[in-house]
């Protein structure tokens, strides 16, 4: 599903930029907003909660989810195929020599040394490995430019707002509703979502369990 995603300077322009997505009919599940104000506390329109970022401020990004889970597939590919191919065999000999032989070519068996077809089959699964890791992270974040342009309005102390849309009509439109309701910068996105990174900093004088800290000396009662 597309997402339209907006920058806003000031609170009060994100509010009016959801009300006025509500008042065209998107549900406040369609909407997520994400900023510094409000400690994770806030709701735009009394609906849509802004999720607090960290220090420094930073979106997922779909390009390293994409790169990290495709290295992760492709090693988790290739160690399945190896143990098919390698230790299957030993553990169950009525299987044969190489469990995945009917994959390959009589043509490739007859001219190419069995260790290099089972090194390609290795491979092969890797491969596949790699792609299937790829296309379970290929909508979650924003691709890479976004991710870093709006991570830089959010550590300028701006509020980001996205929606998600049914279609690319429905998308244009959202788009124009932020502009006109004051967004410095409105992109359109085939496919992704905006989530930060990272815990947010622990307000002053609060310890990182929420209870407010002693001061240097003070005696326990």
């Amino acid at each position: 599903m597309p997402l339209v995603i907006g920058a806003f300077t000031t609170l009060s322009e994100a509010e009016q930029a959801t009300r006025a997505l509500l008042d065209d009919g998107l549900t406040p599940e369609a909407i997520s907003a994400v900023g510094r104000a409000g400690g994770g506390r806030l709701l735009l329109a009394g609906r849509v909660p802004v999720l607090p970022v960290g220090e420094p401020a930073r979106l997922v990004n779909r390009t390293e989810r994409i790169s990290v889970s495709a290295l992760i597939g492709a090693i988790g590919g290739g160690l399945l195929t190896a143990l098919a191919v390698f230790l299957v065999p030993q553990l169950l000999p009525e299987m044969g020599a190489d469990p995945l032989a009917p994959l390959a070519p009589l043509a490739v068996r007859d001219l190419v040394p069995s260790g290099m077809v089972r090194a390609l089959e290795v491979l092969v699964g890797a491969a596949l490995g790699a792609t299937a890791g790829a296309l379970v992270q290929r909508t979650r974040g924003l691709p890479h430019d976004l991710a870093m342009r709006y991570a830089l309005r959010l550590d300028q102390g701006d509020t980001i707002v996205a929606v998600r849309v049914g279609a690319a009509g429905e998308a244009r439109a959202a788009q124009e509703t932020m502009a006109m309701q004051g967004a410095i910068q409105a992109h359109v996105v085939t496919a992704g979502t905006l989530e930060p990174v990272g815990e947010p900093p622990t307000p002053a004088g609060l310890t990182p369990g929420g209870l407010e800290a002693e001061p240097p000396g003070t005696p326990n009662t």
